[in-house]
């Protein structure tokens, strides 16, 4: 099988970035920021009148992204036919500058519906996957022209991975989520712009810790990651 690897540049200019993607996304409805991981700002952050008025959750947040492969921490698939079936290995990083972030989570909850009585008896059973989206783009450096094929191509790979991923990002290690599983994504083109690509990009967190193993039963008992 064909071997493919695929180097990956970087994407420059994050204020640049984060101008486009708020154009692209409707920015005069969202008040972002730029997310930075330290105490201070943490401490700040209890203060701010119109941060103490949401939750954590659903914060429209700018940050770096990575798919964050290497070559001690590779992935390997084998591509569908439509892309010529040959081997691909991920390892090295694909980068998003500036990205717009947010999470979300769900909850694992059993319904039960008892005759003659309105409503379900509901029985909270565990918490279920941070659901992420992340919007973002890439921008060719030169006007009118689409953007590297190579760059094009890294992202692909990423996406097209029927495997889980590691990610690297402040705002995510926030919920301990350094593993996703991406779930579906949007790739458009920029109205009066072929140098830049609109992506949106449904991720399931998919962080999984072995605590244990029952020598009797031969299972492993695991739990995913809790904030």
């Amino acid at each position: 099988m064909e071997k493919q690897n695929f180097i990956l540049p970087k994407l420059p200019n994050p204020k640049g970035q984060a101008e486009l993607i708020l154009k692209g996304v409707g920015g005069a409805l969202i008040k972002p920021k730029f997310f930075k991981v330290n105490e201070t700002e943490i401490e700040n952050e209890q203060f701010d009148s119109d941060l103490t008025k949401s939750s954590k959750f659903g914060i429209p947040t700018f940050d770096m992204f990575s798919f964050n492969c290497s070559v001690g921490n590779k992935v390997t698939y084998t591509a569908s036919k439509e892309f010529g079936g040959g081997s691909v290995i991920l390892d090295a990083p694909f980068v998003f500058e500036t990205a717009l972030i947010t999470v979300n989570q769900t909850k694992n909850i059993v319904k039960t519906a008892i005759a003659g009585q309105n409503g379900t008896v509901k029985e909270f059973m565990s918490e279920g996957d941070f659901v992420i989206n992340l919007k973002g783009v890439i921008v060719g450096d030169t006007a009118n022209q689409r953007p590297d094929i190579t760059t094009l191509n890294s992202l692909v790979a990423y996406l097209k991975a029927p495997v889980s991923l590691p990610v690297s990002c402040n705002f995510l290690n926030e919920w301990l989520i350094s593993s996703v599983a991406v779930e579906s994504y949007t790739v458009g083109q920029r109205e009066g712009a072929r140098n830049i690509i609109d992506v949106e990009i449904n991720m399931l967190s998919d962080s999984v810790i072995e605590l244990s193993s029952s020598n009797s039963k031969g299972d492993v008992l695991t739990q995913r990651s809790m904030f």
